[in-house]
């Protein structure tokens, strides 16, 4: 990787400039599927800032050989083998459907995790029992009776808050307190604005983030997101602000900055090597 003394300019709209070959910083979650009918099925969710919570070309993939059993994302009630979603926002449910021909037992799992931290659960829900299932210390196995199974199960996430018993099965009741944290959510409703002439660095060397502001736009709240949608660190900030310290230099990866002016929010991507 092709490093600087000087600061490294950072802006990425489709991925991380690279000398070397590209290398995917993506989380990823490949969820198993078993059944009498099939050898095995594997779906697969992508964290992608490019994509959203619906149908994005290039993104999403449709499932065109469904088996008798078998297993897909329920994305606007079409079945999909790859999904992908701009940020995990932890109170979201993914929706997961299953069909079984004759019924029988199944089973539901982690076949693989990519640029996914290790305090991340992964939970199944089923939505039937209000029933949480941690995939990430069992796998969740059922006997179904024959029929498409398309309002039961999602997929969650959280990072180790949700459960504090560390059991592998959580009651919906017991789930409200879990999503308070603004913190760890990635808001996404923010109007999106443009403004060509600010210019935001990564110094890496020296721990900081300069701000190059020629117009004097106002910004008050400077906010460093991970591609998950946890907030490593934020920022008071005013006209006059320069460089902002890094207290903690966070892991390499991708990373999202938010400035947040009056007239709304703009976006820049940086990545720390």
């Amino acid at each position: 990787m092709f490093k600087t003394n000087l600061f490294t300019l950072l802006f990425l709209t489709l991925g991380v400039f690279s000398f070397s070959q590209p290398i995917d910083l993506r989380p990823k979650f490949r969820i198993g599927f078993d059944a009498p009918k099939i050898d095995h099925r594997q779906i697969l969710l992508t964290i992608d800032q490019r994509a959203s919570y619906g149908i994005d070309w290039g993104f999403d993939a449709l499932m065109y050989q469904v088996f008798e059993d078998d297993m897909y994302w329920m994305l606007e009630n079409k079945k999909y083998c790859i999904q992908a979603v701009d940020s995990i926002i932890f109170e979201k449910q993914i929706a997961l459907g299953v069909q079984t021909l004759t019924g029988g037992e199944i089973t539901i799992k982690i076949d693989k995790l990519e640029n996914v931290p290790e305090e991340m659960d992964v939970f199944l829900m089923d939505k039937e029992t209000s029933t949480f299932y941690n995939l990430r210390e069992n796998n969740y196995t059922a006997t179904l009776p024959a029929g498409e199974y398309h309002n039961k199960y999602a997929i969650l996430f959280d990072a180790k808050k949700i459960n504090p018993d560390e059991n592998a099965v959580l009651i919906i009741e017991d789930i409200d307190e879990a999503f308070t944290d603004a913190s760890e959510i990635l808001v996404a409703n923010e109007t999106e604005i443009s403004y060509p002439a600010i210019n935001m660095y990564l110094d890496q060397e020296n721990a900081i983030i300069s701000i190059k502001n020629p117009e004097l736009v106002a910004m008050n709240t400077v906010v460093l997101y991970n591609m998950l949608g946890q907030m490593v660190q934020s920022w008071e900030t005013n006209v006059n602000t320069q460089t902002l310290n890094i207290s903690n230099m966070p892991v390499s990866g991708v990373y999202v900055l938010h400035a947040y002016t009056e007239n709304g929010k703009l976006t820049k991507k940086i990545a720390i090597n």
